[in-house]
C-alpha cells in the first residue's frame, strides 16, 4: 500500500515504492513500513509484506515494531531535559550520579557526556543477564583503560546508555520508561509508542523473524522463523512505535527540539545535542549516486552526517528480529522513516532509508537506484578517521582475487569473472560468488557452508583455512604472521565452536589460522560482521581485534578432555558446543 499526502511528485512516489519492494525482495526482509515526513506530517508511506510469514498476516501501518537503538535518542532527550533542570550535570561523572556502580565505573572521566557521545572506552553490550542493574552491577573491566581514553575515542556502547538511563531514573526518583512516555512521546505527539517491550504488548506487535540457522551465515533463499520475543525496559533500546510515532519522533528532530504536542527539547539543549559531538561516529552506508558526508561524528544521543547542505542526523536500530533507521534533514526539511521485521544484524533498514530518501531528493528514479542485487557492501576506510563509512558498489575484485588458489589441505578454489559478478569453482564444482552486507562472500557450495569466504589482499580466507595463489608474491602461508600466543599456551585446545543462550550473540566459532587465533561469529545483533583476530594479553585472555584501544576481552575456561570447557566474551559464558 502508497500513499501521498503533500504533493509530493508522483513519479518520486512511484520510484520510491519501486526501491522498496526491491530491496524487500532482494533481501528477504518480511515486512516494511517506511515513511517521509516534512516539518508538518507525514507526505509519503508505504508498507509490504507480513507481520507474520508463518501465518500470512499482512503488515499494517498500525503495527508497533522495535525500534532497538533509535530509543537512545529518547534516553539522551530525558537525561538533557534532566540537566537542563538542574538534577544532572553533562560533566558529572557516573559514579557521582550512581554511586553503587563497581569500581572500574567510577573513573572520573567516564562522565554524563562521554557517555553520551560513546567516547567513555566501555564495552559494546552485555548479553549476559537481561536486567539493565544487574548488567551494570555485574561489570568488571578485563584491562586497563586503554591510553587517552575516556573520551579519546568513538566505541558504540549499548553499557553506556544503560547507565544514563538508570541515572536518570535515579535523579527524578522515578522509572525511565514513566519519563520517556511523558516527557518525549506526550509533548511529541507519539501516541501509540511503547517505552518497554513486555509479553503483554504481543498483540500489538509485528513477529520478529530470524533465519533459523542460528550458527550459520544466512543467505538469502535460507528459511526464516519468528523471533523470540524478548521483554525488555533497557535504556539502550526498549521502545516499540508504529510508523506514524517514528514519524513524529523526526519532526522533533527537523523542529529542533519542537514536538507535534509541544516543547521536547529546548533550543539549547537541542544545539547541545546536534553540536556537542565525539570524535568519530557511525559509519554510513555511501549508496550509488550519493556522496559520502564529509564526516560523521556521535552527538549527544544522535549521529550526525556533515554533507555540502548541512548536517543530516540518524541513528538506526537492531533487535533480535527487527531492524529500523531514521534520517533527519533540517536543510531539506525532510526526513525518512523505516521499521522492519527483519532480524537486526544488517543494514537493511539503513539501506532502505538512504535510497528512498535519494529518489525523493532528486524528485524521481535513478538509474543507479534500481536496487541493490549483487552488490558488494565494502568498508574503504580503516574506521578510525573522522568519517568512517561503508559504500555500495557494483561488484569489483582486485586482479590478485582471480585465478587459482590453493588450501593448506590441498582443496583448490579458483575464482573468476562471470557475467554481471564471479563464480568460485572448488575441486570442480561452481556456484555464485555473493557478496553480504560485510566484505564477507557466501557461496552454495555445500563444502563452504560453514564460513564466509574472505579476500585479504592476498589470500582467501575460510574458516581456518587459507587458499594462498597459485602463483605469484602470495607464496605459502607466513607461519609468522598473526598475533604471536604466548609460549606454552594450549591454544590446541581454545579453536571450536561455542554457543550461549543469549539471542543477541549465540553462536562463535574461534580457529587457529597460521600462528594465531580468530574468532568468528556467523550472525547475531551484536556479533561482529567480520573475523577478528584474537591479541593474546597473558592469562588465558585475549582482545578481540587488532585495535589496541578495543575494550571487548574474551577469557579461555578450564580444558577438560583436550578442549577449552567455556570461554567467556565481556561476562558473557559460552559452552563448547557438541557440534562442529
Amino acid at each position: 500500500m502508497t500513499g501521498r499526502r503533500g504533493g509530493r511528485p508522483a513519479p518520486a512516489a512511484a520510484a520510491a515504492g519501486a526501491v522498496v519492494e526491491r530491496i524487500a525482495r532482494e533481501w528477504a526482509v518480511p515486512g516494511v513500513v517506511i515513511a517521509v515526513t516534512d516539518r508538518k506530517r507525514v507526505v509519503w508511506q508505504h508498507v509490504t509484506g507480513y507481520a507474520d510469514l508463518a501465518r500470512g498476516v499482512p503488515l499494517r501501518t498500525d503495527h508497533l515494531l522495535e525500534i532497538g537503538s533509535i530509543s537512545k535518542i529518547a534516553t539522551a532527550m530525558v537525561v538533557l531535559q534532566t540537566i537542563a533542570a538542574g538534577g544532572l550535570r553533562l560533566e558529572q561523572p557516573i559514579g557521582e550520579a550512581l554511586p553503587w556502580v563497581p569500581a572500574p565505573l567510577r573513573d572520573p572521566a567516564i562522565t554524563l557526556r562521554t557517555l553520551l557521545t560513546h567516547t567513555a572506552g566501555l564495552v559494546g553490550s552485555v548479553d549476559a543477564l537481561p536486567d539493565e542493574r544487574a548488567q551494570i552491577a555485574a561489570y568488571a573491566e578485563a584491562s586497563p583503560v586503554p591510553p587517552g581514553a575516556p573520551g579519546s575515542r568513538f566505541h558504540y556502547s549499548n553499557v553506556g546508555y544503560l547507565l544514563l538511563g538508570l541515572a536518570a531514573s535515579s535523579a527524578a526518583g522515578r522509572p525511565l520508561p514513566e519519563l520517556v512516555r511523558e516527557q518525549v512521546f506526550r509533548p511529541a505527539g507519539m501516541v501509540d509508542a511503547a517505552p518497554v517491550i513486555t509479553s503483554a504488548d504481543a498483540g500489538r506487535l509485528a513477529s520478529g523473524h530470524q533465519p533459523l540457522a542460528e550458527d550459520l551465515p544466512w543467505r538469502p533463499g535460507d528459511p526464516l522463523v519468528a523471533a523470540p520475543l524478548i521483554e525488555t525496559a533497557g535504556s539502550d533500546g526498549s521502545i516499540a512505535a508504529t510508523v506514524a510515532d517514528l514519524a513524529a519522533l523526526a519532526r522533533v528532530l527537523l523542529r529542533e527540539g519542537e514536538g507535534d504536542a509541544g516543547v521536547v527539547l529546548d533550543r539549547s539543549s537541542f544545539a547541545a545535542m546536534t553540536g556537542t559531538l565525539a570524535p568519530e561516529g557511525e559509519e554510513v552506508l555511501v549508496l550509488p549516486g550519493t556522496a559520502a558526508p564529509e564526516w560523521s561524528r556521535y552527538g549527544l544521543g544522535i549521529n550526525v552526517e556533515q554533507t555540502p547542505r548541512g548536517p543530516v542526523l540518524s541513528h538506526g536500530g537492531g533487535m533480535v528480529g527487527f531492524a529500523s533507521f531514521l534520517l533527519a534533514d533540517p536543510a531539506a526539511g525532510r526526513a525518512v522513516v523505516v521499521l522492519t521485521n527483519a532480524d537486526g544484524d544488517s543494514p537493511v533498514a539503513e539501506a532502505l532509508a538512504r535510497s528512498v530518501d535519494a529518489v525523493f531528493e532528486r524528485g524521481g528514479p535513478g538509474a543507479e537506484q534500481q536496487g541493490l542485487s549483487g552488490v558488494r557492501w565494502a568498508r574503504p576506510s580503516s574506521g578510525r578517521g573522522p568519517g568512517p563509512h561503508v559504500s555500495v558498489r557494483p561488484p569489483a575484485l582486485p586482479a590478485a582475487a582471480l585465478g587459482v588458489f590453493h588450501g593448506t589441505d590441498g582443496r583448490r578454489l579458483e575464482v573468476l569473472a562471470a557475467g554481471d559478478g564471479h563464480d568460485v569453482v572448488l575441486d570442480g564444482r561452481s556456484a555464485a560468488l555473493r557478496w553480504t552486507w560485510s566484505d564477507r562472500c557466501l557461496t552454495t557450495l555445500p563444502e563452504l557452508r560453514r564460513f564466509a569466504l574472505v579476500f585479504d589482499g592476498t589470500a582467501w580466507t575460510w574458516g581456518a583455512e587459507e587458499f594462498r595463489p597459485e602463483h605469484g608474491a602470495g607464496g605459502a602461508p607466513d607461519p609468522a604472521a598473526g598475533p604471536a600466543l604466548p609460549s606454552g599456551h594450549d591454544i590446541a585446545a581454545v579453536p571450536g565452536h561455542y554457543r550461549s543462550y543469549t539471542p543477541w550473540y549465540p553462536h562463535l566459532r574461534i580457529v587457529r589460522r597460521r600462528s594465531g587465533l580468530v574468532l568468528i561469529a556467523p550472525r547475531g545483533v551484536e556479533a561482529p560482521a567480520e573475523d577478528h583476530a584474537l591479541v593474546p594479553l597473558g592469562g588465558g585472555a585475549f582482545r578481540i581485534g587488532e585495535d589496541p584501544a578495543a575494550p571487548e576481552i574474551l577469557r579461555v575456561g578450564p580444558v577438560i578432555d583436550g578442549g577449552c570447557a567455556w570461554i567467556d566474551r565481556d561476562g558473557c559464558r559460552y559452552s563448547r558446543s557438541f557440534t562442529a
